[in-house]
């Protein structure tokens, strides 16, 4: 039975294991540093960070794995590392940038025309979204009445 100390886990054998607490919390990081800057429209730097994970996974992987001599476990730790390090170079790189963000005043931020515009342009959308599904939900009720066989006559 594994018991849990630290970081890792032991298995029966004595070997340290990474536990996926410690890999999966970046891996999410990961996944919403990406998206910060696919949605900017910076894919550059999320490939360069994809690339680095996995050009650190790589190197990881390979020396825990081959070189030291740790098998299978030393490719979970060269997960874990490349994981780490790109969580890292991302954070910094968004920490930089929030940093040169000129502060804005209270008065911008809580601007009763400014939000009235804004919830205008969100109701205008919402009931764009309620039309589609209904329309999709009509489509679907529609198509759920022909039953998943037709009959022969139908056939084209």
């Amino acid at each position: 039975m594994a018991h849990e100390r630290g970081a890792g886990s032991y298995r029966h054998d004595g070997s340290l294991r990474p536990h996926p607490a410690v890999s999966a919390p970046a891996a999410l990081i990961n996944y919403v540093i990406l998206g910060y800057f696919l949605g900017r429209g910076e894919a550059g730097a999320g490939l360069f960070l994809q690339l680095l994970l996995n050009g650190v996974n790589f190197a990881c992987s390979t020396f825990l794995g081959l070189y030291i001599g740790w098998g299978i476990t030393g490719v979970g730790w060269g997960a874990v590392c490349g994981e780490a390090a790109a969580m890292i170079a991302g954070m910094a790189i968004l920490v930089g940038r929030f940093r040169a963000i000129p502060k804005i005043s209270p008065t911008h931020i809580f601007s009763v025309t400014a939000i009235r515009s804004m919830l205008h342009l969100s109701g205008n959308i919402m009931i764009r979204s309620f039309v589609l599904n209904g329309a999709y939900f009509l489509f679907m009720r529609q198509s759920a009445q022909l039953s998943t066989l037709t009959s022969p006559q139908m056939r084209c």
